[in-house]
C-alpha cells in the first residue's frame, strides 16, 4: 500500500537493532548525518526488509549512511548523486567493495572487500570490534556482507545510461527536498522509470506543519501533505498526516535526538540548530510507492 507517514521517534525502540547497525554505520565509517536521520533510517529499513542480491537505487546518496548499511546486507548499491564524490577514503575500503561507475581517473577500483578491522572510536557494542576482528581472520565475509556501492554522477531528473525497469528498489534520505515541488515531480518520474514492475520507491522528505515552506538553513522544501501526493503521483495512500500537531510534538520532546546531536550543529548559526540549540522546525516524512 501506498504511505505518506509522518514519522516518530516511536520508530527507535520498535526496531532496536536497525538502530544499533546504524549508529555503527556512522561511527565506523563516520559519515555525515542531520539531526533526525535515525529515525528516518530505521523506518526505510523496516519499510524495505532489504536481502542479499537485490539492486537498489540511493537517490541523492552524498556520502551518507544509508548506501553503506545496504552494502552491508549484501545489497547491491547504485549511488547517484548530482554532486561528484572523490574516492571516499580507506576506512570505506573495509567496509565494502565500491567502485566509480563514472570512470574518474585515479579512482582505486576494488574487487572485493578487504579483511583489515577498522578503526573504532566509539562502541556501543563492543561485540562488533571481536565479530570484525574475527573475520579479518576467518577467511571470506559471510553471505550478509557480499554488497557493493556503485557511484554514479546523474541529475535525478535525468538518469542516463541506466535501464529502465532495471532496478529492485528506489531509496532515498532527506535528499529529494532539494528539489523545488515542480522538479520533483520530473525526478519521481524519472526514479519510477527505472524502477521494476513491482518495485517500491521509499524515501524521506521533510515535512510541513502547514504550508510548503523553504528551509533555508538546509537548503531544502518542507513540503505539505498535498504536495507530496501530487509530487509522487500518489492517488490513493495511507496517511497518519492528522496527527502532524502530535509527531512534531514527540519531536520536541525527544532526548535520545536532542542528546545525540552531531557536532557540526554547535560549530555555527547557519544550519537549523544555531549553536547545538535543540530546536526542530519540520517534521521527517516517510513516502512509500509502489510500482503496479
Amino acid at each position: 500500500m501506498n504511505q505518506i507517514q509522518v514519522l516518530s521517534p516511536s520508530v527507535l525502540d520498535e526496531v532496536p537493532e536497525r538502530l544499533a547497525e546504524m549508529r555503527d554505520v556512522v561511527d565506523t565509517l563516520r559519515t555525515p548525518r542531520g539531526w533526525h536521520y535515525y529515525i528516518d533510517l530505521c523506518w526505510l529499513a523496516r519499510e524495505l526488509a532489504p536481502t542479499p542480491g537485490l539492486s537498489v537505487l540511493d537517490a541523492g546518496a552524498g556520502n551518507g549512511v544509508l548506501q553503506w548499511w545496504l552494502a552491508q546486507t549484501g545489497v547491491d548499491v547504485l549511488s547517484v548523486d548530482g554532486q561528484r564524490r572523490a574516492h571516499p577514503g580507506l576506512r570505506f575500503e573495509q567496509w565494502c567493495a565500491h567502485r566509480d561507475g563514472d570512470n574518474t581517473p585515479g579512482y582505486r577500483r576494488l574487487p572485493a572487500r578487504s579483511y583489515l578491522p577498522p578503526l573504532r572510536f566509539w562502541r556501543r557494542h563492543a561485540w562488533h570490534e571481536t565479530a570484525r576482528a574475527l573475520r579479518s581472520t576467518l577467511g571470506p565475509l559471510p553471505p550478509q556482507y557480499s554488497g557493493s556501492v556503485t557511484f554514479l554522477t546523474r541529475s535525478l531528473a535525468e538518469l542516463s545510461g541506466i535501464a529502465s525497469e532495471s532496478l529492485d528498489a528506489i531509496v532515498s534520505i532527506s535528499a529529494l527536498e532539494h528539489n523545488d515541488p515542480e522538479v520533483l515531480a520530473v525526478v519521481v518520474r524519472e526514479l519510477e522509470r527505472v524502477l521494476k514492475p513491482g518495485g517500491c520507491m521509499i524515501a524521506t522528505v521533510s515535512g510541513s506543519r502547514g504550508e510548503d515552506w523553504y528551509h533555508e538553513p538546509s537548503h531544502g522544501w518542507c513540503f505539505s501533505e498535498k504536495t507530496i501526493a501530487e509530487c509522487f503521483g500518489l492517488e490513493s495512500y495511507e496517511s497518519n498526516f492528522a496527527e502532524v500537531e502530535t509527531r512534531f510534538d514527540e519531536l520536541v520532546a525527544c532526548t535520545f535526538l536532542r542528546d545525540d546531536l552531531p557536532p557540526f550543529y554547535f560549530k555555527g548559526a547557519d544550519n537549523g540548530m544555531p549553536w547545538g540549540e535543540w530546536d526542530p522546525q519540520y517534521v521527517p516524512v516517510g513516502v512509500v510507492k509502489r510500482k503496479p
